[in-house]
């Protein structure tokens, strides 16, 4: 659940006013002080927080992409649970945030697996004309 915190008085009739119910109870945990890059890159792992520093100092400090990266569709799990779609839109890196580099997909058309396919199917009907010619 993506929660926004400040002070209780601040957030009291606000979008982010948070009501609990008796037996509720919320745990705010200490906040990190590194930022996770996962997914298609050299070697996944925490990196330690830097103010002021971009997503590339961060995808440098693991080893850069992989070969199987895709990086229109890397993106940002901010630390509240919110996500960032595209790296365009991200002013800050914070604390707590994970950076998430997909691999490409496999093409949706593999040329020569799809002609093999054809070339097979022709093959096959062929044949079975040539048995039913050679029976009449």
């Amino acid at each position: 659940m993506v929660v926004h915190l400040d002070a209780p008085d601040k957030l009291k009739g606000t979008e982010n006013d948070v009501v609990l119910v008796d037996g509720d109870t919320l745990n705010v945990p200490e906040p990190p002080q590194s930022v996770l890059v996962i997914g298609s890159v050299r070697n996944s792992t925490s990196v330690q927080f830097k103010e002021g520093a971009g997503i590339d100092y961060y995808i440098n400090r693991v080893g850069g992409f992989s070969k199987d990266a895709d990086k229109k569709e890397a993106h940002i799990v901010k630390a509240d649970g919110s996500a960032i779609s595209s790296f365009t839109n991200v002013r800050t890196i914070e604390p707590g945030d994970t950076v998430i580099v997909p691999p490409k997909e496999e093409e949706k058309i593999r040329t020569m697996a799809t002609v093999r396919d054809i070339v097979t199917t022709i093959g096959a009907a062929l044949l079975g004309i040539a048995a039913l010619a050679a029976l009449f």
